[in-house]
């Protein structure tokens, strides 16, 4: 697929990253032939660090980050740069399909009432040359209200990560500033998500956005999912809150 010239002036990826450079070398051959600038936020330890050099390709703008920078921070950074409206944060253990972005980026060029806009997130397995998808990782549906806080609201009842989406730039920049402010990778990701949708609607558009790998999380499940942070250490969970 070859992107609209016009195409390639409105959306840049950026892909924030640490320590994955082999899923990297397969975002770089989705994106390249889909003409969209492409900008790397790195964070990784200085063996992957070489080898996130060994893959990049030439023209594609990469800052590195101490290893212990948060996500939040990294694209408070990393989009204060970028210069396209809209920006599709593109996970490195995720594989972004550029059709897909292309559909949203349709979307959100017609629709200015909504700040984000992705699709269905699909979990799979390799089987040797096949793959097996076996669940729907992400799936709530879209945030339709007009009023900020019955977005919010809906949000919050039914919330699933709306992380690895295509933003309007403006709307990303200023909910990475907030959620870096936040104590605590959850409360960050959480108040993340929150700026967003207090700032527009967000659209679950009928198509398949990303394939999610079978790869774990280099955080620790106490350290993503807030319940599990509670049986953990109900001390720190709550003076986390508080903060």
């Amino acid at each position: 697929m070859t992107a609209e010239p016009a195409r390639a002036t409105r959306l840049t990826a950026l892909i924030p990253t640490r320590n994955r450079p082999h899923n990297l070398a397969n975002q770089f051959r989705l994106f390249m032939p889909a003409g969209y600038p492409m900008a790397v936020a790195d964070s990784s330890d200085d063996a992957s660090w070489a080898a996130v050099k060994e893959v990049l390709p030439a023209g594609i703008a990469v800052e590195r980050y101490p290893t212990d920078t948060t996500l939040f921070a990294k694209l408070a950074q990393a989009s204060a740069a970028i210069e396209t409206p809209f920006t599709l944060l593109a996970a490195d253990r995720k594989i972004a399909f550029p059709e897909a972005v292309d559909d949203a980026l349709a979307f959100l060029e017609q629709e200015n009432a909504f700040a984000a806009a992705a699709g269905y997130v699909l979990g799979f397995e390799p089987n040797q040359d096949d793959i097996d998808i076996y669940r729907v990782a992400f799936f709530t549906p879209s945030i339709r209200e007009d009023d900020p806080l019955q977005r919010h609201y809906h949000l919050m009842r039914r919330y699933q990560p709306w992380v690895f989406s295509l933003f309007r730039t403006e709307i990303l920049r200023a909910a990475a500033q907030f959620a870096r402010s936040l104590a605590g990778g959850i409360f960050q990701e959480i108040g993340f998500v929150s700026a967003v949708a207090l700032q527009g609607k967000m659209a679950r558009l009928p198509t398949v956005f990303t394939l999610e790998t079978p790869e774990r999380s280099f955080r620790a499940l106490h350290d993503r999912d807030p319940f599990y942070w509670f049986l953990h250490d109900s001390r720190s969970f709550f003076e986390h809150y508080f903060r």
